[in-house]
């Protein structure tokens, strides 16, 4: 929020500032309402007998990661009123992508705006500056994962990153669902 102001309007408040304006007009940090999506519930199963042993092998052949991001929305709405993904004007939104090993490496990133694939090249950008092998990385089938910029990138850096798609319904939640629960939660203004 604090960013937000500074760059629209040319002058910087404290976080404190900040905090007390968003409390005076009745605004809190809101997560959006979940919808539940149609799964095949076969799916899973598939997923970790195959796509999920067959990446694990790869990338032990290939000395590389596994990663699993996901990424989060929250914005700022009245008080009592869940965010929904159909929303005033006036609502900001923020958004925070993390990816996630299973030894525990996290890389997250927190920013202004929409998740789109813009969005997704310059945290792709960031995962392979930070990751010191190749990277497995796990997505779901969000839009910005899906465009074609971001299959461009993925190939143009095949020796760096392979995309992985993740089944529509994810067995036992070992992905990376609670980082982005948690921290997008706990985020607050100028986060």
């Amino acid at each position: 929020m604090r960013d937000l102001i500074r760059k629209r309007f040319g002058f910087s408040l404290t976080l404190q500032a900040v905090g007390e304006y968003l409390a005076r007009w009745k605004m809190t940090q809101q997560k959006p309402a979940r919808q539940g999506k149609e799964k095949d519930d076969e799916e899973a199963p598939e997923f970790v007998e195959e796509t999920l042993s067959d990446a694990v092998e790869q990338a032990e052949d290939e000395d590389g990661q596994l990663h699993f991001a996901d990424q989060i929305g929250a914005g700022y709405a009245p008080i009592g009123q869940t965010t929904t993904w159909e929303v005033p004007k006036t609502r900001i939104k923020q958004n925070l992508i993390s990816s996630v090993t299973p030894e525990v490496d996290m890389l997250s990133w927190l920013f202004l705006g929409t998740m789109n694939a813009v969005a997704l090249l310059e945290f792709l950008d960031r995962l392979l500056n930070w990751a010191d092998r190749k990277v497995s990385l796990f997505l779901d089938h969000h839009p910005a994962s899906e465009a074609k910029q971001v299959e461009d990138h993925a190939r143009d850096h095949a020796d760096q990153i392979e995309l992985v798609w993740l089944p529509g319904i994810q067995p036992r939640r070992v992905f990376d669902q609670r980082p982005q629960t948690e921290l997008g939660v706990r985020a607050g203004p100028g986060s």
